[in-house]
């Protein structure tokens, strides 16, 4: 069976669920969760990345750990000012999401899918001689396979990969 580069196209004539459904495809959807904050991004283009941080949130980190943060603040007139090194990428940083698509992508990729020239948020394998679609927007995704069992193979496989990489970025 050949794989259906253009399922967006497609998919323009109706939803992309009310298709899924016509063709009586099993759906999974998932939230993958701390997405963004499992990457190094201690250096872009060689620099490293320092976040100023002011305000309330100074006296609150001060509270929380003085030993850490106390001795790091900084006073500029009446202004509490403490500079952080940013060592894994956090929400609403622009490089973050990118990270995260890389290695999503990657990830995919090492099980076979193949991603869709016209859309790079849709990749397709074959899987039992049937077509394997995800979709996905930033760290939401949906699967589909006529075969249910598809889908819960492929969502223990992606639990697992975020479990081990979720403990690997928790220990470094």
């Amino acid at each position: 069976m050949q794989l259906l580069t253009n399922y967006p196209i497609i998919a323009k004539c109706c939803s992309i669920k009310d298709y899924d459904a016509k063709q009586g495809r099993d759906v999974m959807t998932a939230d993958v969760p701390n997405a963004f904050v499992q990457y190094k991004v201690n250096q872009i283009n060689g620099e490293r990345i320092v976040m100023k941080i002011r305000g309330a949130l100074v006296d609150i980190l001060v509270d929380l750990d003085p030993k850490l943060y106390a001795d790091n603040v900084v006073y500029y007139g009446k202004s509490k000012i403490l500079y952080v090194l940013i060592l894994k990428g956090l929400y609403g940083m622009l490089i973050a999401p990118l990270l995260y698509y890389r290695r999503f992508v990657k990830d995919i990729k090492k099980i076979g899918f193949v991603l869709n020239p016209y859309d790079p948020c849709t990749a397709n394998r074959i899987v039992t001689g049937l077509q394997h679609t995800i979709v996905w927007h930033v760290d939401d995704m949906k699967s589909s396979h006529l075969n249910k069992e598809v889908n819960d193979n492929f969502e223990m496989v992606r639990e697992n990969l975020w479990r081990r990489r979720n403990r690997k970025s928790e220990s470094s």
